[in-house]
């Protein structure tokens, strides 16, 4: 790439990776182990000279997920996110974008939301709504949370109530609000998965639904440590494991009903479908429950 400079040089010897936390399956320190370094553009690129950069990454022994040792600030997320173009239906090859929104519409029907009266829903990191927009052409009333300007735009402009960047931002007036909250490719982005999820939980109605769709961290590593493919990128900040987002899940006193991956397409996925059946504090033995259903699967 014309252009690139080295402008770090971030080496596992370096990182004290013994003193970290997972942060998909919260194990404490000692779980987390060196696994790759891979080279690329660093989030803080200007359009005139990109930098290159090393970015170690971490294996967890618990949960068998994969994250930057050294997360990137909020600051410079915020400005990688309000830099970046629009997401538009353009921008996902038209295949992909086919499979994804019959996946979005199985939700519907799985949870029972194509026959339930105005339901609401909310997604996270709806970009500019390529795929929440499908359920506005059903009479479903949705919202989204996106941080980038110019594809908060375009999700507003096609229909959708875009509440704010963040989950932490919305009023409690949305409290227990919606039927669904969703995300579909945005928690491999997020600096800390298991917050959101949380934040998502108080968003949802008791029995309610909690969809999330990630990549599929299992396929990405069969070519080898070292060739992991198109989905390590800077922006991605985790890579799920299938026990890794049974784990997220669960833990968070969800009952998952619903788990699928898909291997064929060039976004090789995985996504999961959690029942909010009763207020979190007392689901405690869902965790354990969801464990029994993986494995009986």
């Amino acid at each position: 790439i014309n252009g690139v400079k080295k402008s770090m040089n971030l080496s596992l010897a370096k990182t004290n990776f013994e003193s970290k936390d997972c942060l998909i399956c919260g194990a404490d320190r000692g779980v987390m182990k060196p696994l790759h370094t891979q080279v690329s553009l660093d989030i803080n690129y200007q359009k005139e000279e990109l930098n290159e950069i090393e970015i170690d990454y971490l294996l967890c022994e618990n949960c068998g997920a994969v994250s930057q040792a050294n997360i990137p600030s909020d600051e410079d997320l915020d400005n990688y996110y309000s830099s970046t173009s629009a997401h538009g239906a353009e921008s996902t090859p038209r295949i992909t974008r086919e499979f994804f929104r019959k996946r979005l519409y199985n939700v519907l029907l799985t949870t029972g939301l194509d026959k339930k009266d105005n339901p609401k829903v909310l997604e996270i990191g709806c970009a500019g709504g390529e795929f929440s927009s499908m359920l506005i052409e059903k009479g479903i009333e949705v919202y989204g949370i996106e941080p980038g300007e110019n594809s908060s735009t375009v999700a507003t402009q096609r229909g959708i109530k875009v509440l704010g960047p963040t989950v932490a931002e919305i009023g409690s007036e949305y409290f227990g609000a919606f039927d669904l909250v969703f995300s579909m490719g945005t928690f491999e982005h997020l600096p800390a998965p298991r917050s959101v999820l949380s934040d998502m939980m108080q968003l949802a109605k008791v029995n309610g639904y909690i969809y999330i769709d990630v990549p599929d961290n299992e396929v990405i590593a069969e070519g080898g440590r070292n060739d992991w493919g198109s989905n390590i990128i800077v922006p991605h900040l985790h890579h799920f494991s299938s026990q890794s987002l049974w784990l997220l899940v669960a833990q968070n006193y969800l009952t998952p009903i619903f788990y699928d991956r898909c291997l064929d397409l060039p976004y090789s996925s995985q996504a999961i479908i959690a029942k909010k059946v009763r207020p979190a504090v007392y689901g405690k033995e869902n965790f354990f429950g969801a464990l029994h259903a993986e494995n009986s699967m």
